[in-house]
């Protein structure tokens, strides 16, 4: 895919924050990827979902030349992302966050 996601459980939300950004590249001995700037911000409690940095996505990519294909990629993505979060799908699941939420509380007491 062409985005990476992290979930933060706090107390009081849980929140997630995607980037679209290339797969990871492997290069020598190190990983890399390529942001592309678009951010999503999406807060389960609150059920809020957040497009960020629009403009310098655009901004960007006219300064850095974005082939056509690349831009219809991360649109495709973006797409792809905000039905997963709609959905519920794969890391936007009930069952992934309570899931992981008590594997992070285990980590808590270790």
């Amino acid at each position: 895919r062409w985005f990476n996601i992290i979930v933060v459980f706090r107390e009081e939300e849980i929140m997630y924050y995607c980037n679209l950004a290339s797969p990871i590249l492997k290069e020598l001995d190190s990983l890399k990827y390529i942001d592309y700037d678009l951010d999503v911000k999406y807060f389960v409690n609150k059920g809020k979902v957040k497009v960020l940095d629009k403009k310098e996505y655009e901004d960007n990519k006219e300064k850095y030349n974005y082939p056509d294909w690349i831009d219809e990629k991360i649109q495709k993505e973006m797409k792809v992302l905000l039905s997963w979060v709609k959905n519920e799908v794969g890391p936007f699941s009930k069952e992934f966050r309570d899931k992981w939420y008590e594997e992070t509380l285990k980590g808590k007491d270790e």
